[in-house]
């Protein structure tokens, strides 16, 4: 049976966030429809059910055990590394710290800056 829903609904989506966060404590924020959509799609493919509600069904059943795992890996970002995002440290290095040396002669800013990076 091949998918017909390109987007979750919006019950849908709440199902899948109540689920995520259960399993794994991440709160997945309302703007992320389309991304949480695309992601669980490949499994609902992948498993064959058909739809969002029948993969939902699934999961919440004991024959659904082994796809928690494959559900998980798809709707969270495993890549930590950290330049992951390389257009950010792009935007560090040029337009932030250029803005900052302006403030400095301007004498806008102290010579001093922290930066915290927080861990992944």
């Amino acid at each position: 049976m091949a998918l017909d829903a390109s987007q979750l609904t919006s019950s849908e989506f709440e199902q899948f966030q109540k689920l995520i966060l259960q399993l794994s404590g991440i709160r997945v924020p309302e703007n992320k429809v389309m991304l949480l959509s695309n992601r669980i799609r490949r499994r609902v493919k992948a498993t064959g059910v058909g739809d969002f509600q029948a993969y939902l069904k699934l999961l919440h059943a004991a024959a659904g055990r082994d796809e928690l795992n494959g559900f998980l890996n798809a709707v969270t970002t495993n890549e930590t590394s950290f330049f992951r995002t390389e257009k950010h440290f792009d935007w560090l290095r040029t337009e932030f710290i250029d803005d900052i040396r302006e403030r400095v002669r301007n004498g806008r800013h102290s010579k001093s800056l922290r930066i915290w990076s927080a861990a992944c």
